[in-house]
């Protein structure tokens, strides 16, 4: 493992003071090809991640986050290879933090150089699917402000006082919260703009909550990949996302085009693992 000292960088995607934005001590192994391709997880922990077969465009929103989901200029390697990654802090950093720490893992291991800007993107509509706004079966509105409910916990967490996390689901999800699974999400109080921020990643665009639907939901949804299967990847018999909202939630993604900011690769180097 490599020890990094802490990189005080300005956020560009909202300031952050120097000293918020200073990370704890922290370690990063080399970014190394992955021995086995086909063993694949990604897990991002309060005090570190763990990356096995994971791709750069899987982690890239850590360290630059935007609008857009993918990098203008990246190379077809950013999407494909896969590697290795382990890093671990010193104690929990906030989202600021782990920003930081990511971006000065990519300067230093890809030589990465990068700048923000606006360009018109295309992006999708999250939008009802049926005509009279129904949405499926599997969806049920819950009478709870999750919003004002977490907040409130983490206030109390923060003054030293005991709090009970909300109960859980009906569907068995945490409540408030969602279970992931591999291709799979059980929400246990999800808002409809919620929805669309987790799905634009898998979309590949960013996704605008159009619905008009407030307040939390609880649902599951499956999906699988999008496009052709990689060469050593089994037959997915599950949906894309697309299918997957409209026949399981009742939603449906409208492809549009909005002024987005985006991240511009300057300069990017394929990691050696050293």
């Amino acid at each position: 493992m490599k020890t990094l000292a802490p990189l005080v960088v300005l956020a560009l995607c909202g300031a952050v003071s120097a000293q918020d934005a200073a990370p704890p001590a922290f370690t990063a192994s080399p970014m190394r090809p992955t021995p086995d391709p086909t063993n694949r997880s990604t897990r991002q922990t309060p005090t570190g991640l763990q990356m096995n077969g994971g791709t750069i465009r899987q982690i890239w929103l850590l360290a630059y986050p935007s609008e857009g989901v993918d990098p203008i200029g990246a190379p077809d390697w950013f999407f494909t290879d896969r590697f290795d990654l382990t890093v671990r802090f010193e104690s929990a950093p906030t989202n600021e933090q782990r920003q930081t720490a990511m971006r000065q893992i990519f300067a230093e291991q890809l030589k990465l150089k990068a700048h923000y800007e606006t360009r018109d993107t295309p992006t999708y509509n999250l939008v009802l699917a049926q005509p009279d706004g129904r949405l499926n079966s599997n969806v049920r509105r819950i009478d709870v402000d999750c919003n004002t409910l977490i907040n409130s916990l983490r206030e109390a967490s923060r003054r030293g006082e005991k709090v009970s996390l909300p109960p859980p689901a009906q569907n068995g999800a945490p409540g408030c919260d969602m279970k992931l699974g591999n291709g799979s999400m059980i929400s246990g109080g999800q808002s409809m703009a919620q929805l669309a921020a987790f799905f634009r990643n898998v979309a590949g665009r960013l996704i605008v909550d159009k619905t008009g639907l407030v307040g939390y939901y609880e649902f599951s949804i499956e999906w699988g990949p999008g496009g052709a299967p990689a060469p050593d990847a089994p037959a997915d018999p599950r949906p894309t996302i697309f299918t997957a909202l409209q026949e399981q939630i009742g939603l449906k993604l409208e492809p549009a085009t909005a002024p987005v900011q985006v991240v511009v690769i300057d300069h990017i180097e394929r990691p050696t693992g050293k």
